[in-house]
């Protein structure tokens, strides 16, 4: 595993720290099932928002 230097802070409600000790219950490390979602979700839409982004640049009106 690469190593980890940066550092982010992140605010969980009461029902998602909840569910983090079900991870723990299971063996799961959160912080690793995090940074793993994380990766998922961007790699999935990504290219999505990418395409969105560029649709939108190219109906920009420009008067000259």
């Amino acid at each position: 595993m690469r190593l980890l230097t940066k550092n982010q802070r992140i605010r969980f409600s009461e029902d998602d720290l909840k569910l983090m000790d079900r991870l723990r219950q299971f063996k799961i490390k959160p912080s690793v099932f995090i940074r793993e979602a994380f990766r998922c979700k961007i790699e999935k839409e990504l290219p999505i928002l990418i395409q969105e982004e560029e649709k939108r640049k190219s109906k920009e009106y420009t008067p000259f």
